[in-house]
């Protein structure tokens, strides 16, 4: 899965840049953000073993929230003069990068979902209302 491949090379940039001297002092930051990055990671990889649809759509969803997570804690790496302006475009693209990969994931089971439902109306207009969501 593209998702968690791209969430293993954004965990390894972003432990790169907590060892660096001032960030590896933060220690509450560097925690958090290493979770997190982990947490794309980790979730998107049990989408394997899921089990159920249901399954699968919430294990992808808390990768996503984790992603913005990842986001948010770029912007105090920023703020905090931890990383350069480059680092956090590079860091905070890759994340965006991994939200367009996860939710064309969910889509591909919610769409058939929804038509085996009975809701093909609603079908189409959800799908761009998720992907102008994610294009943000």
């Amino acid at each position: 899965i593209e998702s968690w491949k791209s969430a293993r090379e954004l965990t390894k940039e972003i432990y790169s840049i907590t060892k660096t001297e001032n960030f590896s002092k933060d220690w509450g930051l560097k925690d958090q953000i290493g979770s997190a990055s982990i947490s794309i990671m980790a979730n998107t990889a049990e989408v394997f073993y899921s089990g159920s649809d249901k399954s699968f759509i919430n294990l992808l969803n808390y990768a996503y929230r984790s992603d913005s997570e990842v986001q948010s804690l770029l912007y105090v790496a920023l703020d905090q003069k931890y990383i350069l302006k480059r680092k956090f475009d590079q860091l905070f693209a890759e994340c965006h990068k991994i939200k367009s990969l996860i939710g064309d994931n969910i889509l591909k089971v919610v769409i058939p979902l929804k038509i085996i439902k009975g809701h093909s109306q609603s079908v189409i207009s959800e799908h761009l209302e998720w992907q102008t969501i994610w294009s943000l």
